[in-house]
C-alpha cells in the first residue's frame, strides 16, 4: 500500500514538473493555453468576463488533488430551497445550438457541482498556473464529448446567467479539451464565509421579499412587490469593481448595494421562486454595459423590466421601466445571440410592443386586483409635499378611473376600502395643487400692490415676510417650471424694494456716479444706458431709478433732466 501511495505521489509531482517545464519555462506556442482570454470587457455595470484554457495534464492533476468532495449538506432547509430558484431558459436554448447534448450534460454537471460547493462548507482548493492563482470549486469530466473552447465558454456563462443563486461563481472559467473547472471569487473560497453568506441571503429573501407577498397575489402583484422591495432595500453601488456588486450577494447581504447585474439577478431569483417566467438580459443602455430582465405575464407575452433605472434618488420607486413594451424601451439595446464564444447570449422571444395592462383580457388572475395594484403604484409615485401642478391632468384621470371602478358590480368590501383610500389620497393631492396655484396668484397680486405703494408708503417687514413665504414655497420643490419662473420674478421685485429701503441712507437719488451731486454727468450715464451703449450696475440702476419702478428708462431720464434744469425741486 505504501509503495502504491508513493508511486501516485511521484506521478503527481512528475505531472506538475512536466506542466511547468513545457508551459512555464519554454513558453512554447502552447502558452496561449495559459493566457487569460477576455470574453467581455467590463463596461458600465457589467462585470468583465474571462476564460482560460489549460493543459489537460494540469487540470487532471488539479482534480486528483481537490479536497472538495460530495460531503454532508450543511445548509438549512430554507437555504437548500433557495438554491432551487434557478431559471432554465439558457438550458432550453442549448437544444438549438451545436453539440446540444454535450452542452446540456455539462450544464447539468455544473449545477450538481455548484449546489454541492455552496452547501458543503469546505474551502476551495488554491491552484497556480502561469503566475495566475485559481480558487477551484470543482471540476467536471467532459472527456466523453468533443466540445470546442467557444462552446465551453458559452456553456459556463449561460449557466451563470440562469443560476443567480450561486453567488460565489467567478467571472472566470477555466477549462481544457476534456474538462471544465468552476472557480470561486476569493471572497468566498472559505467554506464558513460562503455558508454564512448563503444563510444571510436566504434570510433577506424571506424578510424583505417573501414577507410582502401573499398566496392571493396575482403574478403582476408579486412582480410589483419584488420590484418595489428591491428598490427600497438597496442603493446603487458606486464601485463597480466589487465582485459582489454584480451578484445577489451585494443586494441580499449587509452591504445592501449592487450595480445593474445585482438588481437584475435579485429580480430573477425572486421571480423564479414564484414560478414567474423571466429571462436575465445583458446589453447596453445609457452609453455602457447594462443588465435587466424580461418577464412573461399570464397572457403569454413578454415585457421589459429594468429595476435599476427605476431606482431614482428623488422617488421611492418609479415604474417607467416596469413591464413595458418595446415601443417604450428604445433606450436599451440587447446583446445578440449570433456568433459564438464571446457572443453567448441566448436567443430571445418576441416582446410585446405595448406596455403590460393589469387586468387585460387573457390574464387569468389579473382583473380588479391588478387594476387596484396599478392604481396604488400610480398614487404611490406622488409625494404630497412635492406634487406638481403639471400632475393635475394625470391625477384627475386617475380619480375618474377610481370612480368608474367603484361603480363596478361585485367589488369586495376590502377592494372598496382600498379604492376609497386611493381616492382620498388623490383628492388630497389635487387640493394641494389648487392650494399652490392660489398661493402663486396671491403672491403676484401682493407684489403688484407693493410696487404701486412704493417703499415710502409700505412697511418694510411686510415685504420681508412675503419674500420669506415665497422662499419657503420654492424650497418645497413642488412647482412647475413656469411657477418657478414666476416666483423668481416676484422675488427679484421684492429684493429691489428692499434694496431701496437700505439704500435711502447711503446714496443720493439720481447721483448715478456717486460724486455727491446730480448733474449732467449723471444724465449722460442714464442716457447711454437707455440707448444701450452701456449697462449700469445693479447699484447704479437702484440710484438712477428715480421714478421707483425697478428700471432705469426714459421716465427716469426725463425726471432727472427736469431736476437738473431746475424744473423740479427734488427727485424724491
Amino acid at each position: 500500500m505504501q509503495k502504491r501511495r508513493l508511486a501516485e505521489h511521484l506521478l503527481k509531482i512528475s505531472l506538475s514538473i512536466l506542466c511547468f517545464l513545457i508551459f512555464g519555462v519554454t513558453g512554447i506556442e502552447a502558452k496561449a493555453e495559459g493566457e487569460v482570454r477576455i470574453v467581455r470587457e467590463g463596461n458600465g455595470g457589467l462585470e468583465r468576463l474571462e476564460a482560460v484554457e489549460l493543459p489537460d495534464e494540469c487540470i487532471k492533476e488539479w482534480k486528483e488533488s481537490e479536497a472538495v468532495q460530495y460531503t454532508q449538506n450543511q445548509a438549512s432547509s430554507s437555504a437548500n430551497e433557495f438554491l432551487e430558484y434557478s431559471s432554465d431558459y439558457g438550458y432550453q436554448d442549448m437544444a438549438k445550438r451545436s453539440n446540444s447534448e454535450a452542452r446540456q450534460y455539462a450544464y447539468q454537471q455544473l449545477k450538481i457541482l455548484s449546489k454541492n460547493f455552496t452547501v458543503n462548507g469546505q474551502n476551495a482548493v488554491k491552484k497556480e498556473f502561469d503566475q495566475n492563482t485559481y480558487a477551484v470549486a470543482g471540476t467536471i469530466d467532459l472527456s466523453a464529448y468533443q466540445l470546442t473552447s467557444d462552446e465551453m465558454i458559452e456553456i459556463y456563462f449561460t449557466f451563470r446567467h440562469d443560476n443567480p443563486q450561486f453567488f460565489w461563481l467567478s467571472n472566470r472559467i477555466a477549462f481544457s479539451s476534456k474538462s471544465m473547472t468552476a472557480l470561486t471569487y476569493d471572497a468566498y473560497e472559505n467554506g464558513s464565509v460562503r455558508q454564512a453568506a448563503l444563510e444571510e441571503i436566504t434570510q433577506t429573501a424571506q424578510t424583505v421579499y417573501q414577507s410582502k407577498i401573499t398566496d392571493s397575489d396575482s403574478d403582476y402583484q408579486k412582480v410589483l412587490k419584488i420590484h418595489d422591495a428591491l428598490i427600497a432595500d438597496i442603493e446603487y453601488s458606486a464601485d463597480t469593481s466589487i465582485p459582489t456588486a454584480h451578484s445577489i450577494a451585494g443586494a441580499m447581504t449587509s452591504s445592501k448595494s449592487a450595480v445593474c447585474e445585482g438588481y437584475a439577478k435579485v429580480m430573477q431569483v425572486m421571480m423564479n421562486q414564484y414560478g414567474i417566467m423571466n429571462i436575465y438580459i445583458t446589453g447596453t443602455a445609457g452609453g455602457g454595459g447594462h443588465a435587466w430582465n424580461m418577464v412573461r405575464m399570464n397572457q403569454g407575452q413578454y415585457y421589459w423590466l429594468d429595476a435599476t433605472w427605476d431606482d431614482q434618488l428623488y422617488e421611492a420607486a418609479q415604474h417607467r421601466y416596469f413591464l413595458v413594451g418595446s415601443q417604450n424601451f428604445t433606450d436599451h439595446t440587447v446583446d445578440l445571440s449570433t456568433g459564438t464564444g464571446t457572443e453567448f447570449l441566448y436567443e430571445l422571444p418576441q416582446v410585446s410592443e405595448e406596455n403590460y395592462a393589469p387586468g387585460s383580457e387573457g390574464d387569468e388572475n389579473g382583473d380588479i386586483a391588478d387594476q387596484i395594484a396599478e392604481m396604488k403604484v400610480k398614487i404611490g409615485s406622488y409625494d404630497k409635499e412635492n406634487v406638481k401642478s403639471s400632475d393635475k391632468e394625470d391625477l384627475e384621470k386617475l380619480s375618474s378611473e377610481i370612480e368608474e371602478l367603484l361603480a363596478a358590480v361585485g367589488l369586495s368590501e376590502n377592494e372598496t376600502a382600498e379604492l376609497n383610500q386611493i381616492q382620498e389620497i388623490c383628492e388630497g393631492l389635487l387640493a394641494r395643487i389648487t392650494e399652490v396655484g392660489k398661493k402663486i396668484i396671491q403672491f403676484t397680486e401682493t407684489v403688484d400692490l407693493y410696487i404701486e405703494e412704493k417703499p415710502e408708503n409700505l412697511e418694510k417687514t411686510a415685504v420681508e415676510q412675503t419674500l420669506a413665504e415665497m422662499e419657503a414655497l420654492h424650497k418645497t420643490g413642488n412647482l412647475t417650471d413656469d411657477e418657478i419662473l414666476t416666483l423668481k420674478t416676484l422675488k427679484e421685485k421684492c429684493e429691489k424694494l428692499l434694496d431701496q429701503y437700505s439704500a435711502e441712507k447711503d446714496f443720493m437719488p439720481g447721483d448715478v456716479n456717486e460724486d455727491q451731486s446730480v448733474d449732467i454727468k449723471d444724465l449722460q450715464l442714464i442716457l447711454r444706458h437707455v440707448c444701450e451703449k452701456i449697462r449700469l450696475t445693479d447699484r447704479q440702476i437702484m440710484i438712477g431709478d428715480v421714478v421707483k419702478d425697478g428700471e432705469v428708462d426714459l421716465q427716469d431720464l426725463r425726471k432727472e433732466l427736469r431736476y437738473v434744469c431746475g424744473k423740479l425741486e427734488t427727485l424724491d
